[in-house]
């Protein structure tokens, strides 16, 4: 029995032997909606590709990543796809930018694909919060814009708003204001060109 615990241990001090000397890198998946994390009203979730581990290391991984606290599972195929595991992280609803990165440096990931974009891991919490920002920004953009055209549509499709409208040179003004607020949009996108 002594011998059968010594192997054990052995074997799990190995295997994290092995972790720690490898330098992984993960690869994230972005939703539908072009976000990093799916939400849902308890929790948060990310799926992405992990490289640089092998099976016998997946357990040892998905046991460190519930050391981090806030992080509700971490689980990863054992089908090996390209010298990569698809792996599905599910976090509390508040876990941050913050909260994510420990979990990659606990997992040893040395950087991070996004797109077309690497980030060194120390960096992702800051990058996290750059692109919130910037889908916040262009959120904002998007609404007044919208709004402008419903204000148009509105008084297209009213004949009386519509003759007033043109009368005072309301349509004018709107169409102005349209075109300002999508040069807007241009140049927040040009400006904030990942």
């Amino acid at each position: 029995m002594k011998k059968l615990i010594f192997l054990f241990v052995f074997i799990s001090v190995q295997s994290l032997g092995l972790i720690a000397q490898t330098t992984n890198v993960i690869e994230i998946l972005r939703n539908s909606e072009d976000k990093v994390f799916s939400r849902t009203e308890t929790e948060k979730s990310i799926q992405f590709y992990i490289s640089g581990i092998n099976q016998s290391q997946i357990a040892v991984l998905e046991q460190q990543s519930l050391t981090v606290e806030g992080v509700k599972s971490l689980s990863i195929s054992n089908n090996e796809e390209n010298g990569k595991f698809l792996a599905t992280a599910v976090f509390v609803k508040e876990f941050s930018g913050a909260g994510f990165q420990k979990l990659l440096l606990t997992m040893n990931v040395s950087k991070v694909v996004i797109g077309e974009r690497e980030i060194e891991t120390s960096k992702i919490s800051e990058v996290l919060q750059k692109d919130a920002e910037y889908r916040k920004g262009l959120r904002e953009i998007d609404k007044r814009i919208e709004d402008i055209q419903k204000k148009i549509d509105w008084a297209n499709n009213d004949p009386d708003e519509k003759k007033i409208a043109e009368e005072n040179g309301w349509f004018t003004k709107a169409y102005e204001t349209l075109e300002k607020a999508k040069l807007e949009r241009e140049q927040y996108i040009s400006n904030n060109s990942k």
